[in-house]
C-alpha cells in the first residue's frame, strides 16, 4: 500500500471534495524516465470516473505529487477531465508533472511534446497545452494553501500539430478564439480505449 504526505492527503481531498466524490478513489504511480537518474521520478496521480448532470461518464485525473516537494514551498498539480476513459490520458496528466519537475517547469500557455510512443500521438495529437484549472467547472479558483506550500494547479489539454503551430505563429488567444469559432470541446479527446 502506498503511503501518502499529509500535503498528497490534502491534494486528493481537494479533488474529492470539488467532485462531490464519495466512492473509493483509485491511485496510481507512474515511473518516467526510468534508468535516467537526473530525470526519473515517479508521480502519484489519482483517476476516477466523475458523472455529469446528463449521467455522461466523464474520467477524471489529477496529480498529487512525488513523495517530495520542492524547496521553494510551491507545487505545481495538473488536472485533466476528458470524455475517453483512456489510461493513456491519466499518463498523460501524469507526464506533465514529470515534465514540470524535471525537464522544464510549466505554467499558464506552455506546451509539452508528447512521447511518439503514445497512442495519441498516433491518433492526430502533437503536444499537450497547460491552461487555467478554472477550464473544468469543478476547479474553477482551485488553489491550495497550507503545510507551508503554496499549490498552483493546472489544466492539461491534448492538442493537435495544426493547433500547435497557430499556437507558436500567433499565440494563444489566436487558439482561443478558433476553439470559440469551432466549439471546440476540451473533453472530447479521441483516444484508443484501454485494453
Amino acid at each position: 500500500m502506498t503511503e501518502f504526505t499529509e500535503y498528497e492527503k490534502a491534494v486528493v481531498g481537494l479533488y474529492l471534495r470539488r467532485l462531490k466524490y464519495e466512492k473509493d478513489v483509485t491511485l496510481n504511480e507512474l515511473t518516467f524516465a526510468e534508468g535516467h537518474p537526473l530525470l526519473q521520478l515517479t508521480v502519484k496521480v489519482v483517476r476516477l470516473p466523475s458523472n455529469t448532470e446528463s449521467g455522461e461518464t466523464l474520467w477524471f485525473s489529477g496529480t498529487v505529487g512525488s513523495g517530495s516537494l520542492k524547496a521553494n514551498g510551491h507545487e505545481h498539480q495538473f488536472v485533466g477531465i476528458y470524455d475517453s476513459d483512456s489510461f493513456e490520458l491519466t499518463e498523460l496528466v501524469a507526464s506533465a508533472y514529470h515534465y514540470s519537475r524535471a525537464v522544464s517547469e510549466l505554467d499558464y500557455g506552455h506546451t509539452f511534446p508528447l512521447s511518439e510512443r503514445m497512442t495519441l500521438s498516433r491518433c492526430g495529437y502533437a503536444a499537450a497545452l497547460v491552461l487555467d484549472p478554472g477550464l473544468y467547472r469543478p476547479f474553477e479558483g482551485l488553489r491550495l494553501e497550507g503545510l507551508g506550500i503554496t499549490t498552483s494547479f493546472f489544466s492539461i489539454v491534448p492538442i493537435r500539430a495544426e493547433e500547435l503551430k497557430l499556437k507558436h505563429e500567433k499565440g494563444l488567444l489566436a487558439l482561443m478564439d478558433v476553439w470559440d469559432q469551432e466549439k471546440r470541446d476540451i473533453l472530447a479527446v479521441h483516444a484508443a480505449k484501454p485494453s
